[in-house]
């Protein structure tokens, strides 16, 4: 699955063997469900990729309360800075740094969860 870019480019996520195995894909209708359609009351902070929302997803058999970063297509930043990110944090594990706990992708939407620390989750919306 690709999606194009603001400039025509097409993007995809890398298929890294250590992003697979550290990342859930997420279909797009747990996304939608995870953030009650994106409802802006849901918004929880905005970045250089666009709007993250507070939402509820499943991890194996556990409900986990998660920050659900979109790209918007008219952001200041770009797709494939987007899954440089998405790559970046699949590889990272730190106790002052959010996990990355999965992705969507799809014609219609870009997407990576953390989880979500009320602590850690100003630090994470401010530096997006």
């Amino acid at each position: 699955m690709s999606s194009a870019t603001g400039d025509g480019k097409k993007s995809e996520p890398s298929s890294s063997s250590s992003m697979q195995r550290s990342c859930r894909h997420f279909e797009f209708l747990e996304i939608l469900i995870a953030t009650d359609n994106f409802d802006e009351s849901l918004v929880i902070g905005s970045g250089g990729f666009g709007k993250v929302y507070k939402g509820n997803v499943t991890i194996g058999t556990n409900r986990v309360v998660a920050a659900i970063k979109r790209l918007d297509s008219m952001s200041n930043q770009g797709a494939d800075e987007f899954w440089a990110e998405v790559e970046m944090l699949s590889k990272l594990r730190h106790c002052n740094l959010v996990s990355l706990i999965g992705y969507c992708k799809t014609e219609e939407i870009e997407v990576n969860s953390s989880n979500f620390d009320k602590g850690k989750a100003k630090a994470m919306t401010n530096e997006s």
